[in-house]
């Protein structure tokens, strides 16, 4: 069992909140090679504003695409404070390269 840890950016401390209170299980990212070695049993060590939190990831998930994602998962599930698919791709296009590399890479669901 690895740790690994996952920065958030500050804009994004909700998110952060979200995993440590119970109410985001899921956390998405690209399928970037940097991750690529990431297994479940392993632990994500979550860092925002100098705050951190530990979950072990009980499975992990690879899709394509987000419309794949969302064959699965319902965008509440990946992003709480979302209500809709284009919400849900805004929040990623706001992230340098992202859409870029989620198209190269697909993407990794953590359910924690």
């Amino acid at each position: 069992m690895e740790t690994h840890t996952l920065p958030f950016l500050d804009a994004d401390y909700e998110n952060f909140q979200m995993i440590k209170d119970g109410t985001k299980e899921i956390e998405t990212r690209v399928a970037a090679p940097k991750y690529q070695d990431i297994q479940e049993g392993d632990v994500l060590k979550f860092t925002c504003k100098g705050e951190s939190l530990e979950k072990v990831i009980e499975k992990i998930h690879h899709w394509q695409s987000v419309d794949e994602m969302l064959e699965t998962l319902s965008v509440s599930d990946v992003m709480p404070n979302a209500e809709t698919k284009e919400e849900l791709l805004e929040a990623y296009d706001s992230y340098p390269n992202y859409k870029e590399n989620m198209e190269k890479y697909g993407i990794f669901g953590f359910l924690i």
